[in-house]
């Protein structure tokens, strides 16, 4: 990232003795990674990759004073660290013949909060696209059984559509053979009066 002209102005405006010394410890920070980043925050040069890394404590007159405000959670041996919180740092440097000196602790630090960011947002990002492949598995997978479903219902729609008219033809036969045994019946009976004799006759 380029220097910011907020941080910039803040500079030329620092009357500190450590003046030199912050500028120049800056100046190795933002040199480490062009990702990092800086602002005023908290009235003070703020570097960030991901969050916060640290920040200068402007009131210090005696030395540059640098707080890492998760210094407790950079992996790795970090001896120019100073602290036994559970989770912010300093790292302090008297003079620029000292940041010179110790440049190399110094860029360490900051490198490794860069990885250890790094590997969260990796492993963040395969997790994002692990849901996101179980999201279209599943999606896929209910589509799938609405279509199967949607099947379903028109098989049974038109099953149950056919089935008064395959019931007509079952039972047509059927009802032809009681109508044809119901007329034999009825030409028996007509036959049968018919050869019975009249009563005026029997009476003669």
């Amino acid at each position: 990232m380029p220097r910011r002209a907020e941080v910039d102005k803040w500079l030329a405006a620092y009357d500190n003795p450590m003046k030199a010394v912050v500028t120049r410890v800056r100046e190795v920070i933002l040199s480490v990674d062009a990702r990092i980043d800086e602002c005023i925050k908290w009235q003070t040069p703020t570097f960030m990759f991901e969050g916060n890394i640290a920040s200068f404590n402007p009131r210090s007159k005696s030395h540059a004073s640098l707080l890492f405000h998760a210094g407790a959670t950079i992996p790795g041996k970090h001896p120019r660290l100073e602290g036994s919180g559970d989770v912010a740092r300093t790292m302090k440097f008297g003079s620029v013949a000292e940041v010179e000196s110790f440049e190399r602790d110094l860029a360490r630090t900051i490198q490794a909060w860069i990885a250890m960011k790094s590997n969260a947002m990796t492993r963040e990002h395969s997790r994002g696209k692990s849901l996101t492949a179980r999201g279209a598995a599943a999606k896929k997978k209910a589509a799938q059984k609405k279509a199967a479903q949607k099947k379903a219902a028109q098989k049974k729609a038109a099953q149950k559509k056919a089935t008064p008219k395959q019931t007509a033809r079952r039972k047509s036969p059927r009802k032809k053979a009681i109508r044809n045994n119901a007329a034999e019946v009825r030409k028996k009976q007509q036959a049968a009066r018919k050869a019975r004799p009249s009563r005026s006759k029997a009476a003669r």
